[in-house]
């Protein structure tokens, strides 16, 4: 979609400098981390604040069962984390700021948390927020699409497959 309405976001996501290509690998697995971690001690935080925590967790991940893993870390890597940067930050959270500024950034993550409302699973929604307004940042100051998709797909496979975060 992000590509129809509007060809230069292709061409965005293309047209890299030298020091895009040595940058972004980099800033986008650091982040990957440190988002990590928030996740891993706010799992901590979020069985002190919340009893049910751990089932609406839980929950999130029982998406995964019965799927191959090979094809999940491909789904992750390939198509969910470079697709979600792709439309969320470099097309719609871009189009806002042109138009509102600092205030898009607000407005991005705002709709990025709205989409998950319908699961009805408040944890996932607080992730959502947490997850979107990470990656809102990173790309605000940053600029490069490659380091957030970098970012987003190590996540999710460490979060998702490698170190599940359990309340």
């Amino acid at each position: 979609m992000a590509f129809l309405i509007n060809p230069t976001t292709a061409r965005d996501l293309l047209v890299s400098s030298r020091s895009e290509v040595l940058r972004a690998p980099v800033l986008g697995l650091v982040s990957a981390v440190i988002l990590y971690g928030i996740f891993f001690f706010g799992a901590k935080l979020a069985t002190m604040l919340f009893p049910s925590a751990g089932s609406m967790v839980k929950s999130v991940y029982t998406l995964k069962e019965g799927s191959s893993t090979g094809l999940i870390v491909g789904l992750l890597v390939f198509i969910i984390g470079p697709g979600e940067e792709i439309f969320w930050r470099g097309f719609f959270q871009k189009r806002l700021e042109e138009r509102y500024g600092y205030y898009g950034v607000i407005l991005a993550v705002a709709a990025y948390t709205l989409v998950h409302l319908p699961s009805g699973n408040p944890m996932l929604i607080v992730a959502s927020a947490v997850c979107g307004g990470f990656w809102s940042l990173m790309f605000y100051y940053f600029r490069s699409i490659w380091a957030n998709m970098i970012s987003h797909a190590a996540w999710d496979v460490a979060i998702f497959v490698l170190w599940p975060v359990y309340c």
